[in-house]
């Protein structure tokens, strides 16, 4: 192997090194920013405990409201499932013509 393919192979590593180096900088920071009030107020509540969706309240009635609410939300994840899959099956028939 010449010397110019050692080059650019170390030169390949280094920019990969680099390049992650950056990527996992700037996710670690990202995290770390304060949020201003307008998002916040946004955002809602960010509290640290543990209340069940539908609020603080964990009678059965409330867990049903839940699993209805996370029902309606799969089915929904479904739906863009199969019409994302339903495009991609398409444009690949398209360009396989």
């Amino acid at each position: 192997m010449s010397d110019t393919y050692k080059v650019v192979i170390a030169l390949v590593i280094v920019a990969v090194i680099a390049i992650g180096g950056y990527y996992w900088y700037t996710s670690s920071t990202a995290g770390s920013h304060e949020t201003s009030d307008d998002t916040q107020s946004a955002l809602g509540s960010t509290s640290e405990d543990t209340t069940l969706p539908s609020g603080s309240d964990d009678s059965d009635a409330a867990m049903q409201k839940d699993l209805t609410s996370i029902d309606a939300q799969m089915n929904g994840f479904d739906s863009d499932s199969s019409s994302v899959d339903q495009g991609i099956d398409s444009q690949a028939s398209g360009s396989a013509q």
